[in-house]
């Protein structure tokens, strides 16, 4: 089947946004004090984690990539598996289980009747869409492209959403227009921590900001090796934004700069770049 607008993609760590916006939301409300231990919406058997959590790992810590560093906030290392520590702070903040805060909260409200809060999503309204999942490609020793299995089909505060462009552009103009969390809120979300020696970190809260040629730019890729990856990335001052899916790791893979927080050493992302005046 030929890809079109609609069709689904695994978009890996594209969900740590959403799961950064459903988080602002609680912050809003008043439920949600970033700089609160993560422990205490924990259990005892989530609490050692690349390392053991204490105290003095505070939410804000985790949603920014800083929580392993000594002490937590001086040093940027990201974290999968830390990160997807928050999706219980959500559920212990909401009530519910994260896949239906998400598509209560961010999804249904924008309007992304096309994404869907995890592969195994078993809900009827899901089911469509997931029969048009994208299959994941890879290339082999001698160079051919063959079939590779698809990730872990879960959902978490760190990855797991299935979504389209078209669905991707709806919560992008939803960002834009502040349908989810306030303004004041959103530029929160969007300024990176600063350690004791006032360096800035390449990671805010749930998304990479750095400036490139005085201009700010707001992003997040996504990385399944061998299956599937994403590039979200936006230029706030201009309005203008860069939506790129695909069913193989070739937008993430090539380019180890996004890792540490460089998006311009993506060669999709320099193009983009260079395109804009």
């Amino acid at each position: 089947m030929a890809v079109a607008p609609g069709t689904p993609f695994r978009i890996a760590s594209l969900t740590k946004t959403f799961a950064s916006a459903l988080l602002m939301q609680f912050c809003e409300a008043g439920k949600l004090n970033l700089d609160e231990p993560v422990v205490r919406h924990l259990p005892l058997s989530a609490r050692f984690v690349n390392g053991p959590l204490g105290e003095d790992v505070k939410v804000r810590h985790v949603l920014s990539h800083t929580s392993e560093s000594k002490p937590p906030g001086e040093r940027y290392a990201y974290s999968g598996a830390r990160f997807s520590l928050l999706t219980t702070v959500a559920e212990s903040l909401g009530g519910k289980p994260f896949r239906e805060l998400l598509a209560e909260r961010v999804l249904d409200r924008v309007g992304m009747s096309r994404t869907v809060p995890g592969q195994n999503a078993t809900e009827k309204r899901y089911r469509e869409a997931l029969a048009d999942l994208a299959a994941p490609y890879k290339l082999d020793n001698a160079g051919r492209l063959v079939a590779s299995e698809y990730p872990p089909k879960g959902i978490s505060a760190s990855a797991g959403l299935v979504s389209t462009v078209e669905d991707l552009a709806k919560y992008d103009v939803a960002i834009d227009s502040h349908q989810l969390i306030r303004l004041e809120t959103q530029e929160l979300a969007w300024t990176p921590g600063r350690n004791r020696m006032g360096e800035t970190m390449p990671y805010a809260l749930g998304w990479f900001v750095q400036i490139h040629r005085g201009e700010r730019l707001v992003w997040h890729y996504g990385y399944y090796p061998g299956s599937f990856s994403a590039l979200y990335l936006k230029i706030p001052r201009r309005n203008v934004t860069l939506l790129l899916l695909a069913n193989s790791d070739g937008l993430s893979r090539p380019f180890p700069s996004l890792g540490k927080g460089d998006v311009t050493g993506s060669a999709f992302a320099s193009l983009f770049l260079s395109s804009e005046p």
